[in-house]
């Protein structure tokens, strides 16, 4: 796959897909990247080759979705969605997904001419122009991607633009409205407690894995889990995606999860806590980070250590989790509270930590 994800046009680059349907996990990386140091085959050129428009799996990837939700009944609401693509993958399958939902759609940048008309990544600093056009139209509900459609915002008519740790909470309420056998739901370790609340209702576990969606795919594969995501937006339901993130799925999940339990967004997100979240980073250029680590664990002594992917501390109602860039000399800090004084004050001692 050629994409820079939810970054910028000039971080475009290769995402290795492997033939089975899944993204490269760390042993297709390194056989990747062993392979690079040897003697290379020369290239040839095949004359029969040709491009093929993939306009088949559109409608073999919609029609699996469809399978997962009641989609009559979805129908039957004759939702106003306003949908924004910025201009990239989800442009027109989106629109056609809700289309065939009996949504009618407003559509927001979704004609895919390789400009960006707003920062791609969906924050809820890069919508702010398209939570103004949210609140002010008649829409029922709103959603943001990035460029390759795997992350996810929703937008309410009261709010406009939700952070992106609401979207998995939201859309998992689908699955967990049905019957199901399986206890497992995986996330990531820089990701909100919201969905534990959300578990918590039904009866149902949660699992963390180390960042990054092949990590999650591979513990969601191990424990056969029913569901799993990322807190950026990401939404993997396995009987739809193949164990990837994808904006249609949480999309269809979501009118789902309204349709069945006849609430609308905003009724529905009041349901929720409200988060308490920061994410930043400090620089370490000198600093011995198994020093840092031991700093830190030292500080919050009482809580407890999480190590297989930099350092993350549980304490009572609220977590830190450190992570080194693999690029930068700097450590990424992700922190989380249940008020909003508790966590200025986990931010505040981490900085004094690594700032010294």
């Amino acid at each position: 796959m050629l994409s820079a994800s939810h970054n910028p046009v000039e971080w475009n680059a290769l995402k290795f897909i492997g033939k089975k349907g899944f993204f490269f996990q760390q042993k297709e990386i390194d056989a990747f990247r062993e392979a690079l140091t040897k003697e290379l085959p020369k290239a040839t050129y095949a004359p029969k080759s040709k491009f093929s428009s993939g306009e088949e799996f559109e409608v073999l990837h919609i029609e699996s979705i469809l399978k997962q939700v009641n989609a009559s009944a979805i129908r039957k609401k004759k939702y106003t969605v306003l949908v924004d693509a910025v201009n990239g993958g989800g442009s027109f399958i989106v629109p056609r997904l809700l289309k065939q939902l009996g949504c009618k759609v407003i559509e927001i940048h979704c004609q895919p001419n390789g400009k960006f008309p707003r920062p791609p990544e969906p924050t809820l600093a890069s919508l702010k122009k398209t939570s103004k056009l949210m609140r002010d139209s008649d829409a029922d509900i709103g959603f943001a991607l990035d460029p390759d459609a795997d992350r996810l915002v929703v937008l309410t008519p009261t709010s406009g633009a939700l952070s992106e740790e609401y979207t998995l909470p939201i859309a998992i309420h689908s699955p967990l409205l049905q019957p199901i056998r399986k206890k497992f739901a995986v996330i990531n370790l820089s990701t909100s407690f919201l969905l534990q609340t959300v578990l918590d209702r039904y009866g149902k576990d949660l699992l963390r894995s180390k960042v990054g969606e092949a990590n999650v795919v591979k513990m969601m594969q191990e424990k056969k889990a029913f569901f799993g995501g990322e807190g950026n937006g990401g939404v993997i339901d396995p009987k739809i995606s193949s164990f990837g993130r994808d904006a249609l799925a949480g999309i269809a999940h979501i009118l789902n999860c309204l349709t069945q339990k006849k609430q609308t967004i905003d009724q529905l997100v009041q349901t929720l806590p409200e988060i308490y979240m920061q994410k930043t980073s400090f620089p370490i250029q000198g600093q011995n980070l198994a020093h840092l680590y031991e700093a830190f664990q030292l500080q919050f002594s009482s809580g407890d250590f999480d190590t297989r992917d930099g350092l993350r501390i549980d304490l009572q109602n609220k977590w830190i989790h450190l992570r080194p860039s693999n690029t930068e000399p700097i450590v990424r800090v992700i922190a989380e509270a249940k008020s909003k004084a508790d966590l200025k004050s986990l931010l505040q001692k981490a900085s004094e930590i690594v700032l010294g």
